[in-house]
């Protein structure tokens, strides 16, 4: 005869065990929870500070913020729209606190329209049958017109690792200056994307 798996009163031990668990986890959770705020109070807000005081010499109007568990830095340029959203956001689990970047790019619309009005795409027109052409153009207009609508809206967003950041290191191990780093290697990226048309297109 096969011994029972569940004893009697195992159970009551099985269940002990178990809350004790959940209560470890909570206690870590806890105290990974007070870990984060003190990276985002004591690296992360003093880095973008320092951030949007340098911006600040060169024309740039910043606001700085905790929004949804995350510090924000919002860049506007000297006439106003936004140029560069960035935030930093230490993700506190059970078993650590990890620290995320979310960066917002404004779509170029000048770049878009500068592709469109290139030369060959004329002479492409211009090689379309005359009894076609006015139906084709009517086509295309309602399609840039839905591409319009689409791109006022459209931003791209990334969601990714503080790019110093390695597997088994500590949040508290994670300085301002390599927030700051960061913070330039992007927005430089995005200054970029909205100067795109300025340069002159790909031969």
């Amino acid at each position: 005869m096969e011994a029972n798996p569940n004893p009697p009163g195992r159970w009551q031990a099985d269940l002990n065990e178990f809350f004790a668990g959940i209560e470890s986890e909570n206690q870590a959770f806890s105290g990974n929870l007070k870990r984060q705020g003190a990276f985002y109070a004591d690296t992360v807000r003093p880095a973008l500070d320092a951030a949007a005081e340098a911006l600040r010499g060169h024309g740039r109007t910043c606001e700085t913020g905790l929004d949804q568990n995350r510090i924000y830095l919002i860049v506007r340029r000297p006439e106003g729209p936004v140029e560069f959203q960035y935030a930093l956001v230490a993700e506190a689990r059970i078993e650590a606190v990890t620290p995320y970047v979310h960066c917002w790019f404004e779509e170029n619309e000048l770049a878009e329209q500068s592709t469109q009005d290139r030369p060959q795409d004329a002479e492409a027109d211009d090689e379309k049958p005359e009894d076609d052409a006015s139906e084709d153009e009517d086509e295309d207009k309602e399609k840039k017109d839905d591409k319009k609508d689409d791109k006022k809206a459209a931003r791209t967003k990334t969601i990714e690792l503080l790019s110093s950041w390695a597997d088994g290191r500590a949040i508290e191990s994670v300085t301002r200056e390599e927030i700051l780093a960061d913070f330039v290697v992007h927005y430089q990226e995005a200054v970029a994307r909205l100067r795109s048309h300025l340069h002159a297109a790909p031969q």
